[in-house]
């Protein structure tokens, strides 16, 4: 059924199918506020899985990858495996996704492979081995020392911050009502990788991925309104009017000094209000 669900949404499907294993479940349980309280899942069709597994597909689908390629790897799967696609994921960029506190650590061997990683606080912590208290600026300069080219790091309300080229860029995430945190993280995720696949530069992508989480986070469980492959006219607008906002608060562009990582705070950074061309390039291409 899910597999016919998925290609009925226009995706082409190359699937492993394992005997004697059930599909990943997650259950997540919340509060009356909405906020992620606790969660269950039962992964061991993939935790359990030999490290060649997806060898032959990885295979048929290199076979026709290009420069622009977008492999995307998560930290559901197993270490072992995680080393073996990333050496056979070629050619292209790969980009990977932290996906818990517990998972993150499997990611460690492949850290200098990774063309972006998406991850928050709390697996930024597991990834550096620092303190729970660290500010996040500081766990940005640690990972910055991990070997990684680019990352999106989150931390729940606050500020969003962006590796790209060497230089670390703030944003803002986008104000709305918390009806449901389900889906958010994938949300903006998704709504990233699809603007990289489409030709935006890593800065440019996450507006889209801010403003995917944004609409999911006001509905009930995964919103269909805040798929970013085929953007539906509300999310289009949404994405527009929030490229622009994000582009005034955005803080000045800094090179990260790895000496932060020792601890000490940042001294704050003024706002930049000149910086508009996010707004501008984000709203041409999108009416184009």
């Amino acid at each position: 059924m899910l597999s016919r669900q998925l290609s009925q949404e226009g995706l082409e499907l190359h699937v492993k199918a394992r005997k004697g294993f059930a599909t990943g479940q997650y259950l997540a349980l919340h509060n009356p506020a909405g906020d992620l309280a606790a969660a269950c899942v039962d992964d061991r069709v993939l935790s359990e899985a030999p490290e060649d597994l997806f060898d032959g597909i990885v295979a048929d689908l290199a076979a026709n990858a290009t420069d622009d390629t977008i492999w995307f790897l998560d930290a559901n799967l197993p270490a072992a495996m995680l080393v073996r696609l990333t050496g056979r994921a070629l050619p292209g960029r790969l980009v990977a996704n932290a996906v818990s506190d517990a998972k993150a650590v499997r990611l460690h061997g492949v850290l200098g492979k990774l063309d972006c990683l998406m991850l928050n606080r709390g697996e930024a912590v597991t990834l550096t081995g620092l303190s729970r208290e660290t500010s996040s600026e500081d766990l940005a300069a640690a990972l910055s020392q991990t070997g990684l080219k680019s990352f999106v790091l989150t931390s729940a309300a606050s500020d969003v911050l962006v590796l790209e080229s060497g230089e670390l860029h703030r944003f803002a995430p986008f104000q709305t009502d918390i009806v449901d945190v389900t889906g958010a993280g994938d949300a903006l995720t998704a709504g990233t990788v699809a603007a990289l696949a489409r030709g935006y530069g890593l800065t440019q992508a996450v507006p889209f991925g801010l403003a995917a989480a944004a609409l999911t986070l006001r509905s009930t469980g995964a919103s269909r309104k805040s798929s970013p492959g085929m953007p539906s006219p509300t999310l289009t607008i949404w994405i527009k009017f929030q490229s622009w906002r994000c582009s005034t608060l955005r803080y000045k562009t800094r090179r990260i000094d790895p000496a932060r990582a020792a601890g000490r705070k940042q001294k704050g950074t003024r706002r930049d209000h000149s910086d508009n061309a996010l707004r501008h390039q984000g709203s041409d291409r999108l009416q184009r």
